[in-house]
């Protein structure tokens, strides 16, 4: 790999770092098994295909339908 594709690189893991500070962190799990499949910042939709490694689940699944809706921060809301 030459220099400037090194340098190039590295500035491009930079600015998605810094993106990925200004976004929030979700995980996603297996629909089948509910295993960690993966970390996604931000919640816009994006397809992946994904295979479990617990349950050998594998298909193609859109980050922004498997949102988790954390309970707390729901009934706060509903007090209000």
């Amino acid at each position: 790999m030459s220099r400037e594709r090194a340098e190039e690189t590295e500035q491009k893991l930079r600015r998605s770092k810094d993106a990925a500070r200004l976004l929030g962190k979700r995980t996603i799990l297996c629909p089948a098994c509910g295993f960690r499949l993966l970390d996604v910042y931000g919640s816009g939709h994006y397809l992946i295909e994904v295979k479990c490694r617990k349950c050998k689940f594998r298909d193609t699944i859109d980050t922004a339908l498997f949102r988790t809706v954390r309970h707390g921060k729901r009934n706060r809301l509903r007090r209000q």
